[in-house]
């Protein structure tokens, strides 16, 4: 069974808690994996990485038309993998709505 971390600041992380949360197929009723149980100080952690790399990174420094150009290549790529994100999105609106 997979354990996941989440990622944050370039890395990938443990919760603070040492928390995880059992995910289970909803069809099979299986545990598959353990997710991160991220508390307040692990999303304090993510909102001020995101902080620092809007405001100190290379996407605070693009002008707007660069930023653009990032966007609509962003969008190639989503276009070309829209069956396999699609497939992932379903996996995790799952997930969600099992963990309550």
């Amino acid at each position: 069974m997979e354990t996941y971390s989440y990622y944050a600041d370039g890395k990938w992380l443990e919760p603070w808690s040492g928390e995880y949360f059992a995910s289970e197929n909803p069809y099979s009723g299986e545990t598959w994996a353990q997710i991160p149980r991220c508390r307040e100080k692990d999303i304090n952690i993510a909102v001020q990485a995101a902080w620092r790399a809007h405001h100190e990174g290379p996407w605070g420094r693009m002008s707007p038309g660069e930023r653009g150009v990032m966007v609509r290549r962003l969008g190639d790529v989503v276009a070309k993998s829209k069956h396999a994100i699609m497939a992932n999105a379903a996996l995790i609106s799952i997930l969600v709505l099992a963990a309550g």
